[in-house]
């Protein structure tokens, strides 16, 4: 069974473990990772969820999970994009654009440069059918389909930042 550290409100520890796919205790939340990796071809990398998940079953999405107990949010990040699609993110290639609190979850978004190719990955069947490389106007296109792409609650912010910073969209 999973475990996860509980929160507080101010991202505090609270000295006790959660179990996954129990009710969480009003007002405690978990640590939770998503990652947007980027090329230099002006392209974003995003995953179609298998229809075996119970969340979001065969949805695109980004990558991401929750933190185990023990980890802060960038050991999730890496552990999820190496068991996910096979890669191991650099530090000095990422930043985090924005955090954000849920009801039940303080969610770290990272943005990381990775300029590989589809081949190079290792999806993990189980979570991951599909992967692709977007440019912007398919990003676009496919995040505001709500049926088949998943509706992160910041994704407005996630969007108007990427569309401000250099780098992203550029051919390089």
């Amino acid at each position: 069974m999973e475990k996860w550290d509980a929160y507080g409100p101010r991202r505090e520890k609270l000295g006790y473990e959660l179990l996954r796919g129990q009710p969480l205790p009003r007002g405690v939340r978990h640590l939770v990772a998503h990652m947007l990796y980027y090329n230099g071809k002006g392209q974003v990398l995003l995953q179609r969820r298998s229809e075996s998940r119970p969340l979001a079953p065969g949805m695109w999405a980004l990558t991401g999970g929750s933190a185990l107990a023990g980890e802060t949010s960038w050991q999730a990040c890496v552990r999820e994009s190496r068991e996910e699609l096979g890669i191991i993110p650099a530090w000095e290639q990422s930043e985090i654009p924005l955090s954000y609190m849920t009801p039940d979850a303080h969610v770290d978004v990272y943005l990381i440069f990775w300029n590989g190719n589809l081949h190079q990955l290792h999806l993990q069947r189980e979570e991951v059918a599909q992967a692709a490389w977007l440019n912007r106007e398919e990003f676009l296109r496919l995040s505001a389909d709500q049926e088949h792409f998943w509706q992160y609650p910041y994704l407005p912010l996630l969007t108007q930042y990427l569309d401000q910073r250099p780098g992203v969209w550029d051919v390089l």
